[in-house]
This record gives C-alpha cells, sequence and structure tokens, in this order.
C-alpha cells in the first residue's frame, strides 16, 4: 500500500468529488481514478460509491478513512522530524564551556543559540581548553569554548566570540597597586600566579609573550582559574 494512494483517497472522501480532488493535488482526473482503483484492488473492496452528481463512501470506506487519515498525519510528522534533524533544526548538541570563562559569556552564547534553535537539546559540560580540544577531536564533543589560539589542531575551525584584556591582579599593599597603568618592564621579577601550560598551551604561551616578551616570568605557582588565583595573591 502505498503513501500516495492514501493522499488519493483521503483528499477525494474530503471533497466528496473527483475533479475538485484531482486539482487539489495536482494531477488529471483519470490518473486520480487509477490510484482510488488500485487502492480497492488491494484492499479487496470498494471504498467508494460514485455517481453523476457526487461522490459517497461506502460502509468500508468511512471505516477505514480515520486509519488512512491517522497513516498520512504520521508520516508527515515523521518526515518533518527527520528534515529538521537534517537541517540541524533538532537533536541534541554536546557542549564544554570553560571554567575560566568570563561570567555571562556562555549564558549569552548558549542563550541566543536556543532561540534560533528551540528544537536542539544543550548538553552541558566543562574542561579546559586542552580537553575540549581532545574531546572535539574525538568525538565525545559537537563544540567547545576554548581560549585561542590552539596549538597542533590544524583540522579544527574555531570562531572568536570575545575578546579580554589582559589584566594584573595584585594585594593592595604590592607597589604597583597604587600605579593607573602597569608597564611590561614593572612585571619583571615579580613572583607571578598563573595558569598551569597544559591547560591552554596556546594561550599561555601567546599571553605570556604579550606580557613579557622573550622574558621568562617569575612563575611561582600555577592555578586553574581566576578565583584561586586571586586567593593566592591576596
Amino acid at each position: 500500500m502505498e503513501l500516495r494512494h492514501l493522499r488519493c483517497f483521503v483528499t477525494v472522501a474530503s471533497e466528496r468529488h473527483f475533479a475538485r480532488a484531482a486539482q487539489r493535488l495536482f494531477i488529471s482526473q483519470p490518473a486520480l481514478s487509477q490510484q482510488i482503483r488500485s487502492l480497492e484492488g488491494e484492499l479487496g473492496f470498494k471504498l467508494l460509491e460514485r455517481n453523476s452528481r457526487r461522490v459517497q463512501l461506502t460502509r468500508e470506506g468511512e471505516a477505514f478513512l480515520p486509519e488512512a487519515q491517522i497513516v498520512i498525519r504520521d508520516a508527515d510528522h515523521a518526515a518533518d522530524v527527520a528534515r529538521a534533524l537534517a537541517e540541524g533544526d533538532t537533536g541534541h548538541l554536546r557542549l564544554s564551556h570553560l571554567r575560566t570563562m568570563p561570567r555571562g559569556l556562555p549564558e549569552r552564547v548558549v542563550s541566543d543559540f536556543q532561540r534560533r534553535y528551540p528544537g536542539v537539546e544543550i548538553i552541558p559540560e566543562s574542561g579546559s581548553t586542552e580537553q575540549n580540544v581532545e574531546r572535539v577531536r574525538g568525538g565525545q564533543l559537537d563544540l567547545a569554548f576554548v581560549l585561542a589560539p590552539l596549538e597542533n589542531a590544524p583540522e579544527l575551525g574555531y570562531v572568536e566570540i570575545a575578546t579580554e584584556p589582559i589584566v594584573v591582579a595584585l594585594p593592595s599593599t604590592h607597589p604597583l597597586s597604587r600605579r593607573r597603568r602597569i608597564r611590561r618592564d614593572d612585571l619583571l621579577g615579580v613572583p607571578l600566579v598563573y595558569y598551569p601550560r597544559h591547560n591552554s598551551p596556546g594561550f599561555y604561551d601567546s599571553s605570556l609573550s604579550q606580557m613579557y616578551g622573550d622574558v621568562a616570568p617569575d612563575i611561582v605557582r600555577t592555578e586553574p582559574n581566576e578565583e584561586r588565583m586571586l586567593v593566592a595573591v591576596s
């Protein structure tokens, strides 16, 4: 039994007129009649009684009509679900954020995405840049926030969504805390609490290069996020 046969029958049953049904289906009236005969032949009983003035459903046709409508509705729904999945409008997205990201940024990005794709379920996770890169590469994640630039991941693409200035946190008693602007040379020899390199190697190298140039900083301690760094220098 073909879906097109059911559509033809349901349309004729709705219009109670072959010519109008054929117009709705964009086929010729003889072709429509052939579709109905094929369906009736497959079922083994007549669905419609046709006279010169109108079309009527047989008793079997009355019983068959609601079942045919259900089949068509379910088939259309299945096609819509599959189409939405193919177009990325439904499904789930495994997304990992960084614990070191600015407050509110992941929420704004995710909220905007969910407004555009309300049928997509976000499965949130978290990790370091290095962990997120490896999990995207391995297929455990679909998308992840990272600190750029990325190293050793040429096969992965990324889009810049935000930039942050580099700031220095100091104890209130430190002489540099009274300055409005701190120069690169002011940082030389000052003990530094910073991220561990293995978390985000590209960001680690590029940010320290911006702050210290070719001079090696005096890193005395590493912490995985800003909150713990602030506690360490307070």
